[in-house]
């Protein structure tokens, strides 16, 4: 099922997708995760600014976001290019 479009997931998708790919990739779990979360952090301070976070917003973001991450996680399965210790 693809994911809900509200023009979140299609901004993520053209200005996260390789950033994230790359992050995903780290060696290292702690690395990774920082790599990741920075890209996240990224996203969403450029998304929504400080002062005008909301819950909603905020959740649809978050959502559009873990849509990118299984994306990403996905195609990284397809070509091949997982990390060995993830097989």
């Amino acid at each position: 099922m693809p994911p809900a479009n509200n023009g979140i997931y299609d901004h993520l998708r053209s200005t996260y997708y390789d950033r994230l790919k790359s992050a995903k990739q780290t060696e290292g779990k702690q690395a990774r995760r920082r790599r990741v979360e920075g890209s996240e952090d990224a996203a969403l301070a450029e998304i929504i600014p400080t002062e005008s976070r909301g819950r909603e917003g905020s959740e649809r973001l978050l959502t559009a976001w873990h849509d990118l991450e299984q994306r990403v996680v996905r195609d990284l399965i397809l070509s091949g290019s997982v990390r060995r210790s993830q097989q």
